[in-house]
């Protein structure tokens, strides 16, 4: 199986590759925010607006640092070392009915294996779609979290 950290650099060159393809350091904005956009679905498109700069700009932090993508996503496609029943917090999944990246059936199966956990599963949006419509909600609950736990 291998750690994390050997998993990360198997995903390295992919990774590399498709920074690559993006290129976010061509300093034309909308050339940038087009290969980005291009990418993307429509319903996920239109939620990012029609300013290439600000789009741009966006993908360029987002790129800026590869490291945590890479360890999140290692530690998503490998095999977990411990048992989702054990879980004993309260979980929150959000998946958008339209979403390809991490579709809602993921879901459904985590919060089989979650004791306790809610799925919410929004239909018409896509992958940034139920990041957004819960974004309030997700940063709330953090914040709450953190104050009942100081």
């Amino acid at each position: 199986m291998g750690t994390v950290a050997d998993f990360v650099e198997r995903l390295r060159p992919e990774f590399a590759a498709y920074v690559a393809r993006l290129a976010p350091d061509d300093p034309d904005d909308a050339a940038l925010a087009g290969r980005f956009l291009a990418q993307l679905r429509e319903h996920d498109r239109v939620l990012l607006g029609d300013d290439p700069a600000a789009v741009a700009a966006s993908v360029r932090e987002a790129l800026a640092q590869h490291e945590g993508y890479l360890w999140d996503a290692a530690t998503l496609l490998r095999p977990w070392d411990f048992d989702l029943a054990d879980v004993a917090c309260p979980v929150t999944l959000h998946y958008g009915a339209l979403d390809t990246n991490h579709p809602p059936r993921n879901g459904t199966w985590l919060a089989e294996r979650l004791p306790g956990s809610t799925l919410t599963v929004d239909d018409g949006v896509g992958h940034l779609g139920a990041l957004l419509a819960h974004w309030d909600d997700l940063l709330g609950g953090l914040a709450q979290d953190r104050v009942e736990n100081d």
